[in-house]
């Protein structure tokens, strides 16, 4: 058997455990044909309320993945925090694009995320924060891979579940 022979054996047993292991059998539509645009610029000033006044999402699903564009109102991080919570079978990774997060993670990690930030919050890991602690308004994209599905419908503004992450805390 030549060496490309192999090759083209191995490539494509790689290509069918990749398959397997993204859940190609349970696709329930067909692969997309073309990329998806949704401008930033756009969007940012018509994200729905999650969070009457405070907290504003939307968020967007390929087969793999959502991207969940995340807003907090100037001066309400502190009303708003996001409660402690956990990922179960999904990674996160949350990009900070104005203002700040002060950010908690496991027993004892804790730090500002500042514009630029790149956090990486793998499976398992409990996590929460209050974002605009300094009274700024905050801005972020957040990846999920695979699909978070707390978030409810495209273009609505989180299922309850989401909502409750931000409960007003007690004056």
């Amino acid at each position: 058997m030549s060496f490309s022979m192999i090759g083209f054996r191995v490539a494509g047993l790689v290509l069918a455990l990749f398959l397997v292991g993204c859940g190609a059998e349970e696709r329930a539509r067909p692969m997309p044909t073309e990329p998806r645009i949704i401008n930033f610029y756009d969007e940012e000033p018509r994200l729905p309320a999650a969070v009457a006044d405070a907290v504003f999402l939307n968020h967007w699903n390929s087969d793999r993945m959502t991207v969940t564009m995340y807003k907090m109102a100037k001066g309400m991080g502190p009303q708003y925090p996001i409660k402690t919570d956990v990922n179960k079978g999904r990674d996160e990774i949350a990009v900070m694009l104005k203002g700040t997060c002060d950010f908690t993670a496991g027993e004892s990690f804790k730090r500002r995320l500042v514009p630029g930030d790149i956090m990486i919050i793998p499976e398992g890991l409990t996590h929460g924060g209050v974002c605009g602690a300094d009274g700024s308004e905050v801005l972020m994209l957040v990846f999920f891979t695979p699909v978070e599905d707390r978030f409810g419908e495209e273009g609505s503004a989180g299922s309850v579940k989401m909502q409750k992450l931000h409960e007003k805390v007690a004056q």
